[in-house]
């Protein structure tokens, strides 16, 4: 991965040596010894299994999890997949997997495998999080970290993956979703994001592209604001508020419109939908990590 120290560059041998130690009584290099006792001198962590996954698929189809294995109070490993809804694994050799690793690398220079592989050394060394991200690798290590604080925080009371399986952590999204111009040429583009379970914000706008490449945002277009308020009294800003307020409290596609505004109305409940679609739960495999 591009930026990362020497530290990071974590071998298969140098993961296996802080396994080793760590087993063997020895502490991690660089660990407050915080991370490991609680006040009362009792290992943090208690020795399992445990799991938490995201709620729902990201943008991208993926639904993801990460799964740590705690040993004499320490963290001794830690690993990551997410599955689509078709069952191909991210990290595996799935057409559909390899052609978004790949996708992704281009993007970001970053190889997500590489990526999540010094995210766990991390944390076996350090033995807690936060454990920091890097600025080119985007939403993985986000993602990761998210999974991980929750998989810990049920390794503190004992609630591994047999007895309660993962621990669930809202996947937030942001859903971006964009249909094609219409006969005047504009075309709707919308983003939502999560909260607890929820629609928690969105964002709708209309724009126009000429060929010149110059971008016009209907909101903002005074001239056309005013033709239109002139024809039917209302004013594009103001339609746009009223369809995310009415978003946020509908929570669904099931919005009811603005009158005088069917067109607008129309994308706006066709652009939900396609969130609403984009938003599945793909199974999670019996085994977590093999």
């Amino acid at each position: 991965m591009r930026r990362r120290s020497d530290r990071c560059r974590v071998s298969a041998a140098a993961c296996l040596a802080v396994i080793v130690a760590a087993l063997t009584g020895c502490s991690p290099p660089e660990t407050d010894p915080a991370a490991l006792r609680n006040q009362d001198g009792r290992p943090r962590y208690i020795d399992g299994i445990y799991a938490a996954a995201m709620s729902h698929a990201d943008a991208d189809g993926w639904r993801a999890w990460v799964q740590v294995t705690v040993r004499a109070g320490l963290v001794t490993g830690a690993c990551f997949n997410a599955a689509d809804g078709s069952g191909a694994l991210l990290l595996s050799d799935a057409s559909v997997a390899l052609a978004y690793v790949e996708r992704y690398r281009l993007a970001t220079g970053v190889s997500l495998a590489e990526e999540i592989e010094a995210l766990a050394a991390r944390l076996i060394e350090h033995q807690d999080l936060p454990v920091s991200v890097e600025p080119d690798a985007r939403d993985w290590s986000a993602t990761w970290a998210s999974l991980a604080t929750a998989a810990l925080q049920a390794a503190t009371y004992g609630a591994n993956v047999r007895s309660t399986g993962p621990a669930t952590v809202t996947q937030p999204g942001p859903y971006v979703v964009a249909d094609r111009p219409d006969r005047l040429g504009w075309s709707g583009e919308l983003v939502v994001v999560y909260g607890a379970g929820e629609i928690a914000a969105a964002s709708f706008r209309q724009i126009r592209v000429d060929g010149t490449g110059a971008v016009t945002v209907k909101d903002g277009d005074q001239a056309y604001a005013r033709r239109w308020s002139e024809h039917g009294g209302l004013v594009p800003s103001d339609v746009s508020r009223a369809l995310l307020g009415q978003l946020l409290e509908a929570q669904s596609s099931g919005v009811d419109g603005v009158a005088g505004a069917t067109l607008t109305s129309d994308r706006f409940r066709a652009l939900v939908r396609e969130v609403e679609a984009a938003r599945t739960r793909p199974a999670l495999p019996a085994r977590l990590c093999r």
